[in-house]
């Protein structure tokens, strides 16, 4: 049951007919200096450009141990709230994922055929139902659950999901974040029919509800474990570099390394492309943006593009 007073919340909003390819000159370039500007990108804190940034904190971090990403080890739903530097955690969480087929955990493995299951038993039924919910809040389940395995440690069996009619025409999906308790999703029954218009093919459109659940699940996996520096006794490096690292939408930095690496594994390994909006989300998140973080999650020809318009 929701708490009486209104929790924060990420949220997805929606941009009726819109592709994920259309915005992201717009997206790049409201985080890049003004055309004409000789300005220079901000130097970058990430862990690469800046380790010892990342060996002064005030307290000791949790670190992630090495078995989450053996072949053998188990579901790790019990990792401790808030005490992981949030890129520890996303980069661990995409090391777990992003190896060869033969070297994915256990219940990685049994997420990738539970996958096809689900695809073959909700995807059409989806894509052909005016209002989702009408198939059932088990598929939603059914899919976060599989997330979960492949693509979060496990991490994010606790967090519940469910339809709210009431998000259209704002949102596509929240991730409500109640003081002192789990997150929880909701998705728009409304996204699969509406987002990508009539002429969309099946796979855009079912792909943009899944989108839209693993864009939110990232979020929550994030918040449910990620050090905000404001936690501890003592503030340590997380608060300073939240803006950069979380982001004040909960789109920063490890949440794009993270949607970046679940977007390419879902094309090469699940066979489907969906997008989680990264493009519609950078300047929320990053805001300046860094030439290390262009190169990082957008292709060469883009970055390029826009840093020759940038200087011209």
């Amino acid at each position: 049951m929701k708490p009486d007073h209104e929790p924060h919340r990420y949220n997805l909003r929606s941009r009726q007919g819109e592709t994920d390819s259309s915005p992201v000159a717009a997206s790049l370039a409201a985080v890049l200096p003004p055309p004409g500007s000789t300005q220079a990108l901000p130097a970058c804190i990430c862990r690469d450009c800046m380790p010892k940034a990342y060996t002064s904190d005030a307290h000791q971090h949790d670190r992630l141990r090495a078995s989450v990403c053996t072949r053998s080890s188990q579901y790790h739903q019990q990792l401790p709230l808030h005490r992981f530097e949030v890129l520890d955690l996303a980069q661990t969480a995409v090391a777990s994922f992003q190896r060869p087929r033969d070297q994915l955990c256990n219940f990685q493995r049994q997420a990738l055929v539970d996958w096809r299951r689900w695809h073959a038993r909700y995807w059409h039924a989806l894509d052909r139902a005016e209002d989702a919910s009408t198939v059932g809040s088990a598929c939603l389940r059914a899919c976060l659950s599989i997330a979960n395995r492949l693509f979060f440690l496990g991490a994010i069996g606790d967090v519940q999901i469910l339809w709210n009619s009431a998000l259209w025409p704002r949102f596509l999906g929240v991730t409500q974040l109640p003081p002192n308790r789990l997150p929880w999703i909701e998705l728009s029954p409304r996204t699969v029919q509406v987002w990508a218009g009539p002429a969309a093919r099946p796979e855009e459109r079912v792909g943009q509800l899944v989108g839209t659940l693993f864009h939110e699940a990232v979020h929550a996996f994030i918040h449910k474990h990620a050090c905000n520096g404001e936690d501890r006794q003592r503030a340590c490096a997380c608060l300073a570099r939240g803006e950069q690292n979380l982001g004040s939408s909960g789109h920063g930095r490890g949440w794009q390394m993270l949607a970046a690496a679940i977007e390419a594994f879902t094309r090469a390994e699940l066979g489907v492309a969906v997008s989680l909006s990264r493009a519609r989300t950078l300047a929320l998140g990053l805001d300046p943006a860094t030439s290390c973080d262009l190169r990082k999650f957008y292709a060469d020809d883009v970055v390029a593009g826009l840093e020759a318009l940038r200087l011209a």
